[in-house]
């Protein structure tokens, strides 16, 4: 019986691409760092603040680094890109009393931006900040499962990027991939809604 839909944040929700060049750029600059091309934030997108240290701020702690994208996040967060279908569609799934979780590798502060951005607020989030390991480690989904007091078999996870996927197959996980491969295939949130009632079964 499914009883939660767990969801990552930036690429399903939201689109943050826009607001993460800016940042990035503007970091370097103040750090004192070359300038970060938007082919080398994409090469190492979606991988965590640790890795962000040590491709691009190699002399600065990850503490440092979060510390400033706390700051700088919400100052770029007009760029942020929402997708319309998200709030609905998580407002279906609590009619249909589901829990709602969100686990994404983006640091607490930044989290909140967005999530309150998006109109999203879900019953448990955890960030990369609340675990010792980002996705593709599966710390995030299991700590979020340990909250909503749901066990792997009675839950869904929708990500969509390959970290996602694999994290998702660590923790014994069902993943449906937003517009990529996984158990189950969607191409908007309002496909998430009929889906669920198909596993509920």
């Amino acid at each position: 019986m499914l009883r939660a839909v767990l969801f990552d944040l930036d690429g399903v929700f939201v689109e943050s691409r826009e607001v993460w060049f800016e940042v990035m750029r503007a970091l370097a600059r103040k750090l004192g760092y070359p300038e970060i091309s938007d082919q080398r934030i994409l090469a190492a997108w979606g991988q965590g603040i640790a890795e962000d240290v040590r491709h691009f701020y190699p002399n600065s702690t990850l503490e440092e680094i979060e510390r400033e994208y706390n700051s700088l996040f919400p100052v770029h967060v007009k760029h942020l890109k929402v997708d319309s279908e998200g709030a609905e569609a998580v407002a279906s799934l609590r009619a249909r009393h589901l829990k709602i979780g969100v686990v994404t590798n983006s640091p607490t502060v930044v989290t909140r931006a967005m999530l309150e951005r998006a109109g999203i607020v879900p019953d448990v989030s955890v960030t990369g900040s609340d675990v010792s390991a980002a996705k593709p480690a599966p710390d995030g989904i299991l700590r979020a499962l340990e909250l909503l007091q749901v066990s792997p078999e009675e839950a869904i996870f929708v990500g969509d990027t390959a970290f996602d996927r694999e994290a998702a197959r660590r923790a014994a996980i069902y993943f449906v991939g937003f517009r990529i491969d996984g158990d189950h295939r969607v191409e908007s949130l309002h496909e998430i809604v009929p889906l669920s009632a198909s596993l509920s079964c």
